[in-house]
């Protein structure tokens, strides 16, 4: 956390001297890798607390995706709409493909 509150404070010196605008977009790059660095980092962190493992997350998935086919084929057999679902299909099925 310190190193970004560093960056955003010498972006918000550089501006106030009026820096070039190269060096200061080149801090707020920095700043926006930092950023996603941490987010990377507290999701490894939340998963390794949970405990679960990826075969256990693979199997976990894979009962959510039948789940939603499942739903899917009831809204088919209904004549409903089925977009939100098809919609959710797909992102669990990125997430799985991720994961192998």
């Amino acid at each position: 956390m310190s190193d970004s509150a560093q960056l955003t404070a010498k972006i918000e010196a550089l501006t106030d001297q009026n820096a070039p605008i190269e060096e200061i977009n080149a801090l707020k790059d920095k700043l926006i890798d930092l950023e996603e660095h941490k987010d990377i980092f507290e999701h490894k962190l939340e998963f390794i607390r949970s405990g679960e493992t990826d075969d256990q997350r693979k199997e976990k998935l894979k009962r959510q995706l039948l789940d939603l086919e499942l739903k899917r084929s009831k809204l088919k057999l209904i004549q409903k709409d089925t977009a939100k679902i098809d919609i959710k299909i797909k992102q669990k099925l990125e997430i799985y493909k991720k994961l192998k």
